[in-house]
């Protein structure tokens, strides 16, 4: 045996469809995420971009709370653009009116999601903290301003806990029946350096444990230890040595999907699997008779999950196929 595999316990509420979800956080909420929106489970995908730290999570769910509306106030221009701190930059622009109206609006689709959100995930990324001086706030990305405009802090265990706890009372006031999944990330934070990456590690996996402890409602993924055991071989990495590849990212999501999703669910999730594979088949002959027999046996496939989940929206992939059969097939279509 050349690997130590980590055990997952189920956990005691599990994810089904229907359930919408919101994933914030770090680039590993992202995959999560992403994966799980390709399964066709409701959801949205870190509406304030990227946020690594605690203070910073906490920040922008007090927002959707609160219901704020950035206004122009709420941005700095910077190398042409203007910006918001609690942004990632993806939402910065050169127009001040499409940078706010972009912010706004995923804000506005975020609280609609957490108005009936039954499942929260929440991935953290680092207990590092950068502060703006001027505005003297908690910033979810520093936008390549000058460094000297920051101080830069690293959470206390304490403080992460007082931070997400009072937090999730909150959302919970909102939603009492939420669900709430931590990970920690298994991206390594190289800029900091090796031991002070540990030590923020250290920090995270300690406090989600106690909120974990704590509260009934709250789940913890263990996405770090899958990583840095189980994964524990660079041929696991991408090329930067510091992200997980996509054969690691993969085999995390399996591990999720074994301990956090309803069993009721994986008979769809085959299906989508193998539809999308086979949306990706590229034939060396697309006219051909085999082609046009494939695409026809994917259609009946297609039909048959439809019937089956009818709660479940197949129009792109229906799309997709029939579109391809009505250009390779002389416009022949599937009754």
């Amino acid at each position: 045996m050349f690997r130590t595999e980590v055990d997952i316990e189920t956990q005691d509420s599990l994810i089904r469809y229907g359930d919408n979800m919101l994933f914030i956080g770090s680039c590993f909420s992202e995959e999560i995420g992403k994966r799980m929106i390709d399964f066709k489970f409701a959801g949205m995908i870190n509406p304030f971009g990227i946020v690594y730290n605690p203070a910073s999570i906490a920040r922008g769910l007090d927002q959707l709370i609160t219901e704020k509306k950035y206004q122009v106030q709420d941005l700095l221009f910077h190398n042409e653009q203007y910006l918001s701190l609690d942004h990632h930059s993806h939402f910065s622009d050169k127009s001040k009116r499409k940078c706010l109206d972009n912010i706004n609006q995923h804000l506005q689709k975020a609280r609609v999601v957490l108005q009936d959100c039954k499942w929260l995930y929440l991935t953290l990324g680092t207990a590092f903290t950068f502060f703006h001086k001027q505005s003297e706030q908690v910033v979810a990305n520093c936008h390549r301003l000058p460094a000297d405009a920051f101080s830069k802090n690293m959470m206390e265990v304490d403080e992460i806990v007082w931070s997400l706890d009072h937090t999730i009372a909150r959302v919970r006031e909102l939603r009492p029946e939420l669900q709430i999944i931590f990970t920690v990330s298994p991206v390594r934070h190289w800029r900091e350096g090796a031991v002070a990456n540990m030590q923020s590690k250290a920090a995270l996996l300690t406090a989600v444990h106690q909120l974990a402890e704590q509260h009934a409602f709250v789940h913890y993924f263990p996405a770090y230890e899958l990583m840095m055991d189980d994964l524990r071989d660079y041929r696991f990495y991408k090329g930067d040595m510091l992200h997980p590849n996509e054969t690691a990212v993969e085999y995390i999501f399996k591990k999720f999907i074994r301990s956090s999703i309803a069993p009721d669910c994986y008979g769809a999730m085959v299906g989508i699997e193998k539809l999308h594979k086979a949306m990706s088949h590229r034939p060396r002959n697309p006219r051909s008779n085999a082609h046009i027999s494939f695409l026809k046996h994917q259609l009946l496939f297609l039909k048959q999950l439809e019937e089956d989940w009818p709660s479940l929206s197949f129009r792109a992939e229906r799309s997709y196929f029939e579109t391809e059969l009505f250009n390779h097939g002389n416009g022949e279509a599937i009754a």
